[in-house]
């Protein structure tokens, strides 16, 4: 044989002997119980787990000792070698500790030393049950209903909270308290104060509290339509509507009615159940403006309002005296004087024209009378022929339509012998009562001082008075139906296109702007900002702000008496305005500009000269 095969043989043989000897035997690790803690409420149960310190497929547990307070069930392995068992408490026993003892064995190993099990029995907290939702249903407004709700503590300690409500419920009980395992009925009430749905809840706070939810619906017990109501007015002059009320119950009901002034009282009504009543709503007669009011619809303790729009109480128009005018004997080719006052009783103002006969002139024949003024009418008689007359002057407006009967006798009067005047007093003329009316005023000064115009007059009556001056403005039709919307209490009255020709050519450049088919009204408005005062020797000055752009003005002054009405003699004037001087440039302004221009022009020129090429000569 070669040397390598022999080795290779020494080899085989030594391998052989090796696996012939038997090998040692390993040693198995033990396993050990690890403690554990765990906690339960009283007559409640608990799944523990059971550990070792390296659990194994196959390892064991195994009970030791049994708890006192309770009682163990089987245990329960899994195939990674943990286990559970469960604990049920005796509730009988109350709180405590309680214990037990096991211990593990791994596989092919020993039974290890034994672990505790450590219980702490405990009380369940307080935790309050009620029903998720509670309905109250639909209830009328102003009254309420009762619900009571069971709050059941199934805890094992009292609850002890504060108890919260949402609007509109409430409960006489602010803090609540519920021993373990008994039942609170807790009684809340539902007061709904609009007709609506309502939802909320009811809070319990603190440890085992809780929310319930709240429903419930209010209605009015009256339904009131319309909620807002027009008064109109009826054919015979009164301002009046009608509303509707309903009774909603399955009850009779007292209805009130709480009225402002303005509103005539509405006795009360009882309404049967299920039906409905109409109900006339009036404007007081005395109550002449218009304007808003509220009607006050009551039922015990709900009430309801109504907005009510009441218009001004239509014109009314009386005559002083009303019942005719007699100017008695008239010479013939003399005239008589009467006046008749008008006044207006209602809220609304009325736009009169006077028709009269032939041999009556009226002054004014037109008029807007506002509520509560009263407008001085003067009635003028003329004796033309010799005759009686008896005839009739006819007032009309837009709601009243009247007659006056107006009688005279054209002849010739006899002449009574003239009785001695009397000894006039010093100082003071002796004047009756229509002579001082009828003296007119006489005009002293007119000027203008930086655009005011100042005027003065003589005024010979001696009673003491006051005037109104008005300006005079043209317009057309349409412009005055515009005006009428802001300001419906000017007078005004309407002449000829011939008599509006005359007039524009007196006075400013707007009136050319008036088309010729157009109708021109006339109109006497106010003066405002007017500086009145007297200088003596019933010399009065009056001093206005001069109306912008106008050539001139006609001013017209009228005398109020001491009774308060105007004087049917009035005194118009026409005053030319100056206008403002035009403006022009001053001679050095001029020059100094000119010698500017001349300046520039000769720069102009030699800085184009500087640019060309000189000519070669």
């Amino acid at each position: 044989m070669r040397v390598n095969d022999l080795a290779f043989l020494a080899f085989f043989l030594s391998l052989a002997s090796l696996q012939a000897k038997p090998q040692k035997e390993l040693p198995i690790t033990p396993s050990f119980a690890k403690p554990v803690k765990s906690v339960v409420f009283t007559g409640g149960e608990v799944e523990i787990g059971l550990r070792a310190n390296s659990p194994a497929r196959g390892t064991k547990y195994l009970i030791r000792s049994a708890p006192s307070m309770g009682q163990l069930g089987e245990i329960v392995t899994t195939e990674d070698g943990l286990a559970s068992i469960t604990y049920r408490h005796h509730s009988g026993l109350g709180v405590g500790t309680d214990t037990f003892t096991y211990a593990v064995q791994a596989p092919g190993a020993a039974v290890s030393s034994r672990a505790t099990v450590t219980i702490m029995v405990i009380n369940r907290p307080p935790c309050v049950e009620a029903a998720a939702l509670v309905d109250f249903g639909s209830v009328p407004v102003g009254s309420s209903t009762r619900r009571v709700v069971s709050l059941r503590n199934s805890g094992g300690e009292k609850y002890s909270g504060r108890l919260q409500l949402s609007s509109p419920w409430e409960s006489g009980m602010g803090w609540v308290e519920i021993p373990p395992g008994e039942v609170l009925g807790l009684p809340v009430d539902f007061l709904p104060d609009a007709a609506r749905g309502f939802s909320g809840g009811l809070y319990l706070d603190g440890p085992g509290g809780l929310t319930t939810k709240l429903a419930g619906a209010g209605f009015f017990v009256l339904d009131v339509s319309p909620s807002f109501l027009k008064l109109e007015e009826t054919p015979d002059g009164r301002r009046a509507a009608s509303l509707t009320v309903s009774n909603r119950t399955d009850r009779p009901v007292d209805v009130e009615f709480e009225c402002q002034p303005a509103i005539r009282p509405i006795a009360r009504l009882t309404i049967p159940a299920g039906e409905q009543a109409l109900v006339s709503v009036e404007a007081d007669a005395e109550q002449k403006p218009g304007g808003r009011a509220t009607l006050v619809v009551r039922e015990k303790r709900v009430s309801m309002n109504v907005d009510l729009l009441i218009p001004p109480a239509p014109a009314q128009l009386l005559l002083d005296p009303a019942s005719g005018v007699d100017f008695g004997a008239i010479a013939p080719g003399k005239s008589l004087s009467r006046e008749v006052t008008m006044t207006n009783s209602g809220g609304t103002p009325a736009a009169v024209e006077i028709s009269a006969p032939a041999w009556i002139l009226v002054e004014p024949s037109r008029t807007l009378v506002k509520p509560g003024e009263q407008k001085a009418i003067r009635l003028e008689a003329a004796g033309a022929r010799p005759g009686a007359f008896r005839d009739r002057i006819v007032f009309k407006s837009e709601k009243n339509f009247f007659e006056l009967v107006v009688s005279a006798k054209v002849e010739t009067v006899s002449q009574a012998p003239a009785s001695p005047s009397p000894t006039p007093t010093p100082g003071k003329p002796t004047l009756n009562l229509t002579e001082t009316r009828r003296q007119a005023l006489r005009i002293t000064d007119i000027s203008q001082d930086q655009g005011t115009v100042i005027v003065s007059w003589h005024d010979p009556n001696p009673d003491p008075r006051t005037y109104r001056l008005e300006l005079l403005r043209i317009t057309s039709e349409a412009s005055i139906a515009r005006q009428a919307a802001v300001a419906p209490d000017l007078g005004t009255e309407k002449f000829s296109a011939e008599e509006f020709a005359a007039e524009r050519l007196k006075f400013t450049k707007i009136f050319e702007q008036a088309s010729k088919n157009d109708k021109v009204v006339k109109t006497w408005v106010p003066l405002e900002k007017v500086d009145l005062h007297e200088s003596g020797n019933r010399i009065f000055t009056a001093a206005f702000p001069a109306p912008p752009g106008q050539q001139a003005v006609r001013i017209r002054i009228s005398p109020i008496l001491s009774d308060g009405s105007i004087s049917p003699v009035k005194t118009e004037i026409r005053i030319p305005l100056k206008q403002p001087p035009a403006r022009h440039w001053p001679v050095k302004t001029i020059l100094l500009a000119l010698v500017v221009l001349a300046s520039l022009a000769v720069l102009v020129r030699k800085k184009m000269a500087g640019g060309r090429p000189r000519p070669q000569l």
